[in-house]
């Protein structure tokens, strides 16, 4: 393939998508599809950084040899299970099974936000997802931070 050949495709590409993503913008604003979900996690599976505020470890570490595809595959399953779990019986089965299996509520807790942190009781979960942090100025619901448990 030649340097013009792949100028044009790229060419092509950006003129599609400057005049799509506006089109799909305008739709996706008006019709939400509340069927997508940014999910971040890391799982270190042989090493781990130390000299962190909170202990970290590895799957290795624990005595637990797992290649990236067995994981992948398996936190996939899960995934898809849970998913599943949520199309038929809505987000109040997963909101239930996740405050069940939570670990500190109703425990301080720190949340660090882009403008700064907050000191709190984690209350739980509104009926949205949204963490509930009671603290000195009375409940706040939190949508996006960094939590951490405190007096441990």
């Amino acid at each position: 393939m030649s340097f013009t050949q792949v100028g044009l495709i790229t060419l092509t590409f950006q003129m599609v998508g400057s005049v799509f993503q506006p089109v799909i913008g305008f739709y996706t604003d008006r019709h939400p599809k509340p069927y997508s979900l940014v999910i971040g996690m890391g799982i270190n599976l042989v090493s781990y950084p130390e000299g962190l505020e909170f202990p970290a470890t590895s799957l290795k570490a624990a005595g637990a040899e797992v290649t990236v595809e067995a994981l992948l595959a398996a936190v996939a399953e899960r995934f898809l299970l849970w998913h599943e779990r949520w199309r038929a019986a809505g987000f109040a089965s997963l909101r239930e099974a996740w405050l069940a299996r939570a670990e500190g509520l109703g425990g301080e807790i720190r949340v660090r936000l882009q403008t700064g942190e907050l000191l709190g009781r984690f209350a739980g979960l509104d009926e949205e997802g949204v963490l509930l942090l009671d603290d000195a100025t009375g409940r706040r619901r939190i949508a996006a931070g960094d939590i951490f448990p405190l007096g441990r």
